[in-house]
């Protein structure tokens, strides 16, 4: 028998040193050269991975992976070694048709296997923003089995979101599916996020003034700096603010001293989540004790120029 051919990958993501503030702190393995190591040794076992040199920097290299969820798996392991570094957003890999000339992206055959109840909200959450068109559906004894077909980009973030909204009952299984037309853009504006103005250790007194413009990522003790991302904006936009900023103290009594400060619990995310909600202009940190979310650019003066650059260039 022929032995069948590999499903080609179907994202991109690109692997670095971690060149933040933090960098080398928490890691034993913080090198470049130790990393595409690595990345390298594991190309041998798992024949479904690539990886190539980085066009644009050579410090780094671009990992060619079938999905989110094998690229997470990949990074988590790493992390587990004792590796530092940084990972970009994913690029989904898009191909020119010769004869038509037009852009085509990855199709995907998503397998849901799901209680009956949340059909509905599963059918809706797939062809809704994310674009996907339903196939088949078989229902019988409470159970029921979707099948859809879904670009990758539509993909993106659907595991943690189904499985949070059906109790974890959601079985999801996807496979590579053939090329299609590219849908053009998917779903809404992405969220703004609350983005650290200082270096330093955040505060309680800062944390339950800032709670009230989002979600927290952090709690209060916790190290922050300059361009990392600390919370999610209530509105669109980012929103830079100082997680740093200590009460002041005084001789003075006040009726409000003794106030015990309530802060939010922290919203804590997964390698796979945080995959697919970064943003194009931020930068996943990785190391064994902590993952953050930060601007790939930190200086927020130079992000602004780069900002009304980009405006500018689509007028």
């Amino acid at each position: 028998l022929k032995t069948p051919p590999l499903p080609p990958p179907t994202l991109s993501m690109t692997f670095g040193a971690n060149d933040g503030p933090l960098g080398g702190t928490e890691g034993s393995n913080v090198t470049a050269s130790a990393l595409r190591t690595r990345l390298e040794k594991e190309i041998l076992n798992n024949v479904t991975l690539k990886v190539t040199q980085c066009k644009t920097d050579v410090e780094k290299v671009d990992v060619f992976g079938r999905g989110e969820m094998q690229l997470g798996i990949l990074i988590e392991t790493l992390r587990r070694e004792g590796f530092e570094f940084v990972v970009s957003p994913p690029k989904v890999l898009t191909v020119k048709n010769e004869e038509s000339g037009q852009e085509e992206e990855p199709f995907e055959e998503v397998i849901i296997d799901v209680d009956a109840q949340h059909t509905g909200l599963i059918i809706d959450r797939l062809t809704g923003s994310r674009k996907g068109a339903l196939i088949e559906i078989k229902e019988a004894e409470g159970k029921a089995r979707l099948i859809f077909s879904v670009s990758t980009r539509g993909l993106l973030g659907f595991g943690p979101e189904a499985r949070a909204a059906t109790h974890g009952s959601a079985i999801i299984n996807s496979t590579f599916a053939n090329m299609g037309p590219h849908l053009g853009n998917l779903g809404g504006l992405s969220p703004g996020k609350l983005v650290s103005m200082e270096k330093g250790k955040s505060t309680a007194y800062a944390l339950y003034n800032i709670q009230d413009r989002g979600t927290l990522f952090i709690e209060a003790g916790q190290e922050v700096y300059s361009g990392m991302v600390i919370g999610e904006h209530s509105r669109p936009g980012d929103l830079e603010v100082n997680p740093c900023k200590a009460k002041r103290v005084t001789n003075v009594r006040s009726t409000s001293a003794d106030e015990k400060l309530t802060i939010a619990p922290p919203r804590r995310n997964t390698i796979e989540e945080l995959i697919a909600y970064m943003g194009p202009d931020e930068m996943m940190e990785i190391t064994p004790k902590n993952v953050r979310l930060r601007k790939a650019v930190l200086d927020s003066n130079v992000r602004s120029k780069l900002g009304k650059a980009a405006r500018q260039k689509v007028k």
